[in-house]
């Protein structure tokens, strides 16, 4: 009987060596040709500061409340909406769409202040569907405490990967601001936070959808060189006080209060105006 030639232990090893070796190489080559690769980001840095070029042209007399905040002129009509998050709770779609609302900002995720781990909007799934099948227009916006423009880059690359099955017709928000002593971006100049609002809307407007950026007129106006968004992007600013004008450069969405009252949302919720053009 002839004997079977036993494989050596170390010929082993070196084959699993070169299996697993070969695997890495065929993935190293596969992300490189499928990974995308996005425009360098240049931010123009005016020193002394430059006042932000654009000014909206809004009439503040021609803001009136009618249950919900409006604006109406010659030119300009708006829109009511909402912004959410799993803070919401429950929400009958239905009475909301009944109440007059147009559109909804659904929270699509955030990443830690303090971990900087991302997470999804525990109910993001569940509004996005719950506010298609009454026909809402829905929009989406990520919290960020992105510290560079390749976690900026990963975050809108999240958002895009939940808004695929949707029609996302109000557009998608970065949203970055303080929130305790601790926070991640603390030490960020302003430079590198206009980077990473710069990287965020850019892969959205590749993407095919209308970028925004929201935040409170303090931040917009000192902590964004604002000269290098206002020619490509939209501002959703917020400011809850009506008894003056939220902000004096241009934006498409005012979110006026944080303590609204809409039938079908049992906790109070985000009220916001959205100016459009006739």
């Amino acid at each position: 009987m002839t004997k079977k030639r036993r494989i050596k232990p170390e010929r082993i090893i070196i084959l699993i060596l070169i299996v697993v070796l070969s695997f890495s190489v065929i993935g190293w080559i596969i992300n490189l040709l499928t990974k995308k690769h996005y425009p360098e980001i240049t931010v123009v840095t005016p020193e002394p500061y430059v006042d932000p070029v654009y000014k909206h042209e809004y009439d503040f007399s021609k803001f009136y409340f009618d249950n919900y905040l409006y604006y109406e002129d010659d030119t300009y009509t708006s829109d009511v909406g909402i912004d959410v998050s799993y803070h919401q709770a429950d929400i009958n779609w239905q009475q909301v769409k009944d109440a007059g609302i147009d559109f909804v900002m659904i929270r699509a995720g955030y990443r830690g202040y303090e971990s900087g781990i991302i997470h999804e909007d525990e109910r993001v799934y569940s509004y996005l569907q719950g506010a298609s099948e009454v026909g809402l227009e829905i929009g989406l916006y990520f919290f960020s405490q992105a510290r560079t423009v390749e976690e900026a880059i990963k975050e809108a690359e999240y958002v895009l990967h939940l808004a695929k099955n949707y029609t996302i017709g109000a557009g998608i928000a970065y949203d970055m601001e303080y929130v305790t002593n601790h926070d991640r971006i603390k030490d960020l100049t302003k430079e590198q936070i206009t980077a990473n609002t710069m990287a965020f809307t850019n892969v959205i407007r590749e993407a095919g959808y209308t970028p925004i950026v929201y935040d409170s007129a303090d931040w917009l106006m000192n902590n964004l060189y604002m000269e290098n968004l206002q020619d490509n992007t939209e501002f959703w600013v917020a400011s809850f006080t009506t008894e003056k004008e939220p902000y004096p450069y241009i934006y498409s969405m005012w979110q006026y209060s944080d303590v609204g009252s809409v039938p079908g949302i049992y906790l109070p919720v985000d009220l916001n105006i959205r100016i459009k053009k006739k």
